[in-house]
């Protein structure tokens, strides 16, 4: 079962029961927590297509599959579940993708660079 009482301490192990992310967010709005969250445990996700203009490290069949509607949506999740290296692929990819862009360490070392830039 499923509960939203999950302690910090446990979303790893939720992550790892998970067989998949699913972000239905549709607004345009900023970056997604929950998906970088979702890349550090190297999770595979479905996420609405307009998540990318929040978070452009999105890449469709790399690190995450995108859709637009409900049921492509629903199907991207089909998709994943029934696809294991598929859904292999994508976790790899969205470990990878963290450790590239996304973890602690490579976002305050790319805020330092551009505050020590010259003007």
């Amino acid at each position: 079962d499923w509960s939203s009482d999950v302690c910090t301490s446990d979303l790893a192990a939720e992550y790892q029961r998970a067989p998949v992310t699913l972000v239905t967010v549709s607004e345009k709005l900023g970056f997604r927590t929950r998906l970088v969250e979702a890349f550090a445990h190297g999770a595979a996700s479905v996420v609405h297509e307009n998540n990318q203009y929040g978070m452009p490290e999105l890449e469709h069949g790399r690190n995450a599959l995108l859709a637009g509607t409900g049921r492509d949506l629903a199907d991207a999740v089909a998709q994943t579940l029934c696809d294991d290296s598929l859904r292999t692929r994508l976790e790899r990819g969205a470990r990878q993708t963290y450790n590239e862009r996304l973890s602690a360490d490579r976002v305050m070392r790319s805020m330092f660079d551009l505050l020590i830039q010259p003007r």
